[in-house]
């Protein structure tokens, strides 16, 4: 009796001394992830972000780590920071680093690392890095300024630009650049965006409305991008009730947008709006003076801090000084039928037409 006693007592203390199977855990998986690109100056905010999910069983605070390296292996790290996740949940980080302007400065290629870690100075979960992400130039280039008075007009196959001014990427379109944009499969509103609407031929980038339908296309760039001028030549479709757009955007809805949209028809309307913290913070819509239908036209938004300005042709259409969000955004183009206008539909297939895109 007392050995039975003894067995039993001693399994109930190897029950509760250690843990079982189903014992909660912590772990995350990175969804996706954005690292910057392009060109940055000293005293450039270089911006990456990521998604990412508590894949665990508990919540958590975890810590998120960014840094960047140049070609030979010198890190440097940004602070971290902490986000606290219930499981399933996922979160965005979006995070950047200065270009210092001390002259030990390298400049060339720089690897961009981001991480996830179940401890602030230990225990990395997971994470992801883009070798030769961006490029760091010791030559500093000042954004032009803003003009009170309209720019004269320019024609759309001549861009306007400032002497020296430089463009982190330009997209004559000869090919599709995978690296560069990637084409959308989603429904929004009345239209299906079909990548088998978005094509290249003969120096174009092609979006195509099919004749009896209401689908059409989208395109979105890779990276995120933040300051800087945004230009496009586009010549666009014949498809009343249906809109073109050339914009930023960052999810969710209603937070983080810049955008030029355009009436496909002939009547030549566009309108300039920005979204906000969860609301429309600016909204003016503009006669064009054109068919935009009929030819190539230049479509540009300058972004900088403090300044956002709206150009048809180099002629100054609007400008605001607040009403903007700071972060990083995805460049897309598309056209498509919202829920809004009448969903008219063609009786023959009509393309949007970009002849290049400069950043």
């Amino acid at each position: 009796m007392k050995k039975s006693f003894l067995l039993l007592t001693v399994a109930i203390v190897l029950l509760f001394s250690f843990p079982s199977a189903a014992a909660a855990s912590v772990d995350a998986e990175i969804t996706s992830f954005s690292p910057a690109s392009g060109t940055y100056y000293p005293g450039d905010a270089v911006t990456s972000s990521m998604s990412f999910k508590n894949t665990g069983t508990q919540t958590w605070t975890y810590w998120i780590r960014y840094s960047v390296s140049d070609e030979n292996g010198k890190v440097y790290t940004v602070s971290s920071n902490s986000v606290k996740l219930a499981p399933g949940k996922t979160s965005v980080q979006t995070k950047s680093w200065t270009v210092p302007t001390d002259t030990t400065l390298k400049t060339g290629k720089y690897k961009v690392v981001m991480s996830v870690w179940k401890y602030k100075s230990s225990t990395r979960l997971t994470y992801a890095e883009k070798l030769d992400a961006f490029t760091v130039s010791n030559i500093d280039i000042t954004p032009p300024e803003i003009p009170e008075d309209p720019l004269p007009e320019t024609p759309a196959d001549t861009p306007s630009e400032t002497p020296g001014e430089t463009f982190s990427f330009v997209d004559n379109f000869d090919t599709f650049d995978t690296n560069q944009w990637s084409k959308s499969s989603f429904k929004l509103e009345r239209t299906y965006f079909d990548p088998a609407n978005v094509d290249v031929k003969d120096g174009n980038l092609r979006i195509k409305i099919p004749a009896n339908t209401l689908n059409g296309g989208d395109v979105e760039s890779k990276g995120l991008y933040q300051y800087g001028t945004y230009r496009a030549s586009m010549k666009l479709p014949n498809a009343p009730s249906s809109i073109t757009g050339f914009f930023l955007y960052l999810g969710p809805d209603f937070y983080n947008e810049i955008d030029i949209e355009i009436y496909n028809d002939p009547k030549g309307e566009a309108w300039f709006t920005t979204y906000a913290n969860g609301k429309i913070q600016h909204s003016v819509t503009k006669s064009l003076g054109f068919d935009p239908t009929a030819d190539f036209h230049e479509y540009r938004f300058d972004f900088y801090p403090g300044n956002l300005s709206f150009y048809i042709d180099g002629k100054l259409m609007q400008t605001w000084t607040d009403g903007m969000t700071t972060n990083p955004m995805h460049l897309v183009v598309n056209a498509w039928y919202p829920n809004w206008l009448s969903g008219t539909k063609t009786t023959s297939d009509q393309y949007l037409l970009v002849d290049w895109i400069k950043h």
